[in-house]
């Protein structure tokens, strides 16, 4: 039971921080955050007690949200689109200009989930048909950057920028 709430943790906290990160100066992306988490638990065979009762949260958080983000589904998709892709540029700049630090790591995570939050946005069967269709590329490239491995801080000079 345990290793099960620990499990659907793993699935939704990370997801539930970065809205939490970002509500102040993006709550429409915030907002999306907290959609994706819901649908992401509902998806879930046997949620705990305690993950059920964080998806009522977050379903009551993003019912108190609706109405200062006024969803419009295909502006959203672009906005988040764009702010997702920007997270990711601004994390690949520092990265290719050889300043990768442990901040870089956590924005091209932070990048990652973004990318991944924009999935509730396809239709059932859909294809990820957005302005950039190279998003899951990103989102693996994202997540494999963010887990590589740092030199310690005296070598990190030494570090040449990916390729």
């Amino acid at each position: 039971m345990a290793s099960d709430l620990e499990e659907q943790k793993k699935l939704l906290l990370p997801i539930l921080q970065r809205a939490e990160e970002i509500q102040a100066l993006e709550p429409r992306m915030a907002y999306y955050c907290r959609l994706y988490a819901i649908k992401r638990g509902l998806e879930l065979p046997k949620p705990t007690k305690e993950i059920s009762g964080l998806i009522k949260a977050t379903f009551a958080q993003c019912e108190k949200d609706k109405a200062a983000v006024k969803p419009d589904e295909e502006a959203d998709r672009l906005y988040c689109e764009n702010f997702a892709l920007n997270v990711f540029k601004r994390a690949d700049k520092v990265d290719r200009a050889g300043r990768a630090d442990m901040n870089t790591c956590k924005a091209y995570y932070a990048a990652a989930i973004f990318l991944q939050v924009l999935e509730q946005f396809l239709k059932p069967g859909e294809e990820v048909e957005y302005a950039a269709p190279d998003l899951l590329e990103k989102t693996r490239y994202a997540l494999w950057r963010a887990a590589a491995p740092r030199p310690p801080p005296a070598q990190q000079h030494q570090q040449q920028p990916p390729a």
